[in-house]
């Protein structure tokens, strides 16, 4: 299993995940709705942590928790398998909390 590191940056996953908040992120995964993934920006391709909230045949609509400081899945679309890089396993600072 490869397993990545990400430091949350921004506010548009409050209050599950907070600016600054370290997690750990697995490249092998099989996607549920409410997953919490990192997934690449269709226009910008910048890396970013979202909740999925719809899936509509191969695509996956994205959210962040705070929906007012999220840019997400409303305004870019929806999101393919291929974009998505990585499933959040579990929140290591500043608590200890998973997401499985």
């Amino acid at each position: 299993m490869c397993i990545r590191r990400y430091k949350i940056t921004g506010w548009s996953m409050t209050p599950s995940l907070r600016e600054g908040a370290r997690v750990l992120a697995s490249t092998i995964f099989r996607l549920r709705l409410a997953d919490v993934v990192v997934c690449r920006h269709p226009v910008t391709g910048r890396e970013t942590i979202k909740r999925i909230v719809r899936q509509h045949e191969d695509r996956y609509y994205v959210e962040g928790d705070n929906l007012s400081m999220s840019t997400d899945s409303r305004q870019f679309g929806p999101v393919t398998e291929q974009d998505i890089v990585a499933k959040v396993l579990l929140q290591y600072r500043p608590r200890f909390r998973v997401y499985l």
